[in-house]
């Protein structure tokens, strides 16, 4: 395998994440914002 096949290859995998993950950014802007979980607060009596 030369270097042009393997940068091909890196190339191909790059762009099929970046894919995915615009993808399910836009899956995500459908679902309504999680509301940040307060820590709960330890009470020492």
């Amino acid at each position: 395998m030369d270097i042009n096949e393997m940068a091909d290859k890196v190339m191909g995998i790059l762009r099929k994440l970046e894919e995915d993950t615009k993808a399910a950014a836009k899956e995500g802007a459908q679902l309504p914002p999680e509301q940040p979980k307060e820590p709960e607060k330890q009470t020492d009596v």
